[in-house]
């Protein structure tokens, strides 16, 4: 053997190994996107050649290539719109009136209030039972506070008015039907003395 072939036979296993190398680089690097040249759908794709023993990895870039404009941030959906703000019950009702009554009242100077929730108050409900087996209610429609304790009517049926009497004790709460739980919030009572006692 001549130094001339075991030159040659080096030199082409080291050429074999540079090659394997280099071809292992270019296939297992993570794709990026292709660059996109002005406007056309063509990518620029690397290319590999071996000319006379020299391997060559080239990129063609083209003077043309078009920037790509940074991504358009959309407005967080959950600060903008009201729908997604946090769902709350309403608060228990506060209930504000006169120190006392005579006989039957219509509660004209008594005011409710429930504080503004999501979803917004639906409808309120009186009873004379903390379990609210009878029950009188008043639409509500998203206002936050009601003037009166008049236009409470016996639900289901909606006929019988409400009528307050002194010395008797009387259950409020208001439904705004927040899913996933009951709906209605703390409960409060309230009564009227009787003026003439």
């Amino acid at each position: 053997m001549n130094n001339s072939n075991v030159a040659f036979g080096i030199g082409f296993f080291c050429l074999s190994v540079l090659i394997g190398i280099l071809l292992f680089h270019v296939y297992t690097q993570p794709s990026n996107p292709p660059i996109l040249k002005s406007n056309t759908k063509e990518s620029i794709k690397p290319s590999i050649q071996i000319s006379s023993g020299v391997l060559s990895y080239t990129q063609n870039l083209n003077a043309t290539t078009t920037q790509i404009s940074p991504a358009i941030v959309k407005k967080n959906s959950l600060l903008t719109d009201p729908s997604n703000r946090k769902k709350t019950l309403p608060q228990a009702p506060m209930v504000n009136g006169l120190p006392c009554i005579t006989n039957v009242y219509d509660g004209s100077e008594t005011t409710i209030d429930g504080g503004n929730v999501n979803p917004p108050i639906q409808y309120a409900e009186i009873s004379t039972s903390n379990i609210f087996s009878t029950v009188y209610r008043r639409d509500m429609n998203g206002s936050i506070s009601l003037n009166g304790l008049n236009d409470f009517l016996l639900y289901p049926g909606d006929q019988k008015q409400l009528v307050v009497v002194p010395n008797t004790i009387y259950y409020i709460r208001f439904f705004n039907g927040l899913a996933n739980t009951s709906g209605y919030s703390p409960v409060t009572q309230f009564s009227f003395k009787n003026c003439s006692s």
